[in-house]
Parts: structure tokens; C-alpha cells; sequence
């Protein structure tokens, strides 16, 4: 095993340089595949992978929390996890804060993905620190009597139903500002059966559509950042009061498009969001050798599988595209 390792190495040293900028789903597994076929360079500003798959559930099971923290210290076996911010990201190079001089590269996979409000991600760049917003919002639901949830999309929805499993004794109310759950392209049949469900095996969750949350200056201090919580009298577009002592946001995610928004190279480059435009290959417009995947992404081609870049998670199927196109 030594000496294949001692192998790879001495054949790394005059591969490409590949620089994966964002250590998410996407970015993480990209940045291993190619972990043996190129001097590969991921950089991310946080010192771990948020598993944001479960972190709603650990938001009221503090044994759960520990899974969603995962090290980048053994993603790679002979590239290197940087714990830094990339301040912005041009044609050939990307600037990093903390770093004096541009890093440049061969290929550029950017995978900068997306935030949302807590419990859904977690912004703070240590893993040290993840724990305590766990035990806060943990904290916080079980002293609860009403719990307001604004937002009725898979996040809030989600939210609702992990809160209202564990404390059946809770109010619940959860309220979107369209006539419909789950805004988007997904069928009426299905969001009819979700609704059942949710009365079927929750009766104490509430929930109301086509009212808008009025946000008063308290709200909007924390609103997509953490959550709020004491006792209020929340006021909706309809004329409605609710009366709550726990508020949780989950109004929709937000590009993490800072790095690349003002460079050069991508100013003509960008859809809606200021997500990135790629070609079937994943290469962004105009370009051989930059890639995109994941949130911060825009499939300029309608086809089936490049379909998912509306979910929340990356397909293998992509990350395959992009591999094979490296290697080969």
C-alpha cells in the first residue's frame, strides 16, 4: 500500500491543477474522484461539511447532531482542504483571502452551492462552534408552547413535522404566503397528499396558506439567520393574529454567489439567482476548462438529468460528466 501511494504521488506532480471552490455535496465528491488523477485543491471557508440532510432533525435530537459535522481532514488522501475564503473567482486564478498572491489553476470546479436559515445550514466557518446552536434551538423547542414556522416549502415543512414527532403536545402553525405548499413544478395530487398526511399524523400542526407574514423590525433583524424567540403577536396581509414564543424561518435559499458575481468572466455568464450557466458538459458558457455544479449552477440545457439542479442535492450522474471529462 506504501509503495502504490509513494506511486500516485510521484505521478501527481505533473498533473493539472484542479480547484474545487466550495466543499459541499458536490464539491467534496468531485474533489475525491479526482483525488488520484490530479493535484487537486478544494477550498472551502468552513473546516467541515454540513450535512444539511439532517440537520432539521438534529434542530430537536441533540444524539443526532454529531452526524452532520464531517471533517474535511481525511476527504483527501494526496490533495489538500484549504480553510479559507475565496474572495473572488476569475478566469484563470482565484483570489483567497489571506493568501498574497492569485492561485492559479488548470481546471476550476466551482460548487459555492447555497445558505438558508438555521437549522437548515450553519454559517459559522468552525466545527467547534456547531454544537451550541443545536443546544439553543434544541433548548428552545422544548420550552415552546406555540411555534410559528414561516415558510411552506420542503424546509419547513420538514421542520414541522421532526418538532411536531417528538413533542406531540406542541403548537404548531406553519403558514405560506402562496395558496399552494411547495411552490414549484411538482403535481397537485402530490401536495394534496402531503396535507393529508400532515393532518392525518399531526393534528397539531396548522397550517395556513395564501397569508403573508407582516415582519416588524424584530423580525427582520434575525429573519434568515437564526430564530426568534419570546412571546408575540404575529400579524398576517389577511388580518390575522398569531400568537406564538417561537419563531423558525425557512423562506428559501440564496446563491452563494459573492465570489464570482462581480469577476469579469462571469458577468455575461449568469441566469436567474446569479447562478451559473453550463452546457451539458457542466463547463460554464464559453469555457473548456471552469465547471459548475450544484446550486450555483444553471442547466442552459433541458434535459432530463440535469433536471436535479432544482433539488437540493447534486445526481453522481453529474459528477460523473465532469469527471470523464478530465480524465478523458
Amino acid at each position: 500500500m506504501g509503495q502504490q501511494a509513494s506511486d500516485i504521488k510521484s505521478r501527481l506532480q505533473d498533473r493539472p491543477i484542479v480547484v474545487v471552490v466550495g466543499g459541499g455535496y458536490g464539491g467534496s465528491a468531485v474533489a475525491k474522484k479526482l483525488d488520484e488523477q490530479f493535484n487537486v485543491l478544494l477550498f472551502d471557508r468552513k473546516d467541515y461539511m454540513f450535512h444539511s440532510i439532517g440537520a432539521l432533525r438534529s434542530s430537536v435530537d441533540l444524539d443526532f447532531a454529531k452526524n452532520v459535522v464531517i471533517p474535511y481532514d481525511r476527504l483527501l488522501k494526496y490533495g489538500a482542504h484549504i480553510h479559507a475564503e475565496v474572495t473572488k473567482i476569475n478566469e484563470k486564478s482565484i483570489i483567497v483571502n489571506g493568501f498574497d498572491e492569485e492561485i492559479k489553476f488548470d481546471y476550476l470546479i466551482v460548487s459555492t452551492g447555497s445558505s438558508y436559515a438555521f437549522p437548515a445550514k450553519i454559517a459559522s466557518p468552525n466545527a467547534s462552534d456547531v454544537p451550541k446552536f443545536f443546544e439553543e434551538s434544541s433548548k428552545a423547542i422544548k420550552e415552546a408552547n406555540h411555534i410559528l414556522i414561516i415558510g411552506g416549502g420542503p424546509v419547513g415543512i420538514e421542520l414541522s413535522g421532526e418538532i411536531a414527532d417528538k413533542y406531540s403536545d406542541k403548537k404548531i402553525t406553519l403558514i405560506q404566503s402562496e395558496k399552494k405548499i411547495l411552490p414549484g413544478t411538482i403535481s397537485d395530487a402530490l401536495r394534496e397528499s402531503i396535507l393529508n398526511r400532515i393532518k392525518e399524523h399531526f393534528p397539531n400542526i396548522t397550517v395556513k396558506l395564501g397569508e403573508k407574514v407582516i415582519l416588524d423590525n424584530d423580525l427582520l433583524n434575525v429573519e434568515k439567520v437564526r430564530f426568534y424567540q419570546g412571546k408575540k403577536g404575529i400579524k398576517t396581509d389577511q388580518g390575522t393574529t398569531i400568537e406564538c414564543d417561537l419563531i423558525f424561518f425557512c423562506g428559501g435559499a440564496y446563491v452563494n454567489s459573492k465570489s464570482y458575481e462581480q469577476s469579469d468572466f462571469f458577468k455575461d455568464k449568469l441566469a436567474e439567482r446569479n447562478r451559473i450557466k453550463v452546457n451539458k458538459f457542466l463547463q460554464v458558457e464559453g469555457s473548456e476548462n471552469v465547471f459548475a455544479i450544484g446550486d450555483c449552477a444553471f442547466a442552459v440545457h433541458n434535459l432530463p438529468f440535469l433536471l436535479v439542479y432544482k433539488q437540493k442535492y447534486v445526481h453522481i450522474i453529474l459528477l460523473n460528466i465532469i469527471i470523464n471529462k478530465l480524465i478523458n
